[in-house]
This record gives C-alpha cells, structure tokens and sequence, in this order.
C-alpha cells in the first residue's frame, strides 16, 4: 500500500517536473535571445530595446527557482545528501537521510509561509515593474507576477524533500525496492568514492 503510494506520487512528480523543464526551457531561451538581440541593436544601430535587461532578469529569477525545485527531485541538494553518504552503514544512512530530508521539508514549509505572506504584502500586491511591459498590454508588470513563482517553487521543494524521505523511509522499512531510490549524479566522484564504499552489504 505504501509502495503503490509513492510508485503514484513518483508518476505526479514526473509529470510536474516535465512542465517545469519546458518553462524553464523556454524561459531560459527568451532570456538568451533578449539579452543578445538588446546587445546587438546596441552595438551596431545604437537602439535600445526597451525592457529587454528588465525582463531577463525576471525570466533569470523563474529560471532560478524552477531549477533548484528540479534539482531537489534529482537529489542534487549536495549539501544536505553528503552527510548520510558519508556516515556510511546502509541502514543508518537511510534512517538519517528520513531525518534529514524531513527536516528540510519542514524548513521549506516555512518559507513557504514566508513567502507567501511576501506575495501577499501592499508592497508587491501593488507595485508594479516600470519597463517591463506585458505584450498584450501598454502597462508594465505587476510584481505579484515574478514573486509568485517564490512560493510555488518552494512548495514543489518542500514537497520533493517530504517524498524523499517517505521513499527512504520505505526503503528502511523494507517495503518499497532499494533500486528505485535516487542517486544524484556525480556525489560518488565528489565524495571520493565513499558513497560507493558506504554502499556494500546490509
């Protein structure tokens, strides 16, 4: 019961994280093509194009957030995953890394509160983003609109972390396979090989 649970939760993952990718994709891409197109009509017809460095920079902060939510899902949170890697001893390592990850999840829970409560303050709720202006639209942007991907990326992190260490704990209890748990890339290189020396017999 529990394993069909986070084999579900794991497909709703995915699904998410292939939006996320195409938005940061294209975000990312637009980022690119203004910054270029602003640096070539400078250098060679001496025309600036209005908003451009503003709106990279509000595509730069969704790129941002977007990424590290991404990176979460794909344990590339180096930080938080060494210090169970390199305790060792299979078991106690996943039983610290439900601690850990858990912990993480209730501190981005906060943030989530936080930044909620930032969205919601009169200075974002009304200010508005002079020189970047909507396409449809005469009128520049409101704030809200570049916040607010603040506390939906830092929902889908908490999230993340909270089902990491549900899968962890899954592991350790014996009921969902080891092979299924995620490894990020590149930690057995970072860790000197002791995450692959860690991970012998039970």
């Amino acid at each position: 019961m529990f394993g069909t649970f986070l084999d579900g939760w794991r497909r709703v993952d995915d699904a998410v994280a292939v939006i996320e990718r195409i938005v940061v994709a294209i975000a990312a891409l637009a980022m690119v093509l203004l910054v270029f197109a602003q640096s070539m009509l400078r250098f060679f017809a001496d025309y600036n194009l209005y908003g451009a460095t503003n709106w990279a920079t509000v595509l730069l902060v969704w790129v941002g957030f977007l990424s590290a939510s991404l990176a979460t899902r794909e344990k590339r949170h180096i930080v938080v995953d060494a210090v169970p890697r390199l305790l060792g001893e299979r078991r106690a390592e996943l039983l610290l890394a439900v601690f850990v990850q858990a912990g993480t999840a209730a501190l981005l829970g906060y943030l989530v509160y936080a930044s909620l409560a930032y969205l919601d303050s009169p200075g974002v709720q009304f200010r508005r983003l002079m020189g970047v202006v909507l396409p449809w639209q005469d009128m520049p942007l409101e704030t809200k609109y570049v916040v607010v991907v603040m506390p939906v990326a830092l929902s889908l992190m908490t999230l993340r972390f909270l089902q990491l260490s549900l899968e962890d704990l899954a592991i350790w209890l014996g009921v969902w396979p080891r092979e299924k748990r995620r490894v990020p890339s590149g930690i057995e290189e970072l860790l000197g090989g002791g995450a692959q020396s860690s991970g012998g017999g039970e």
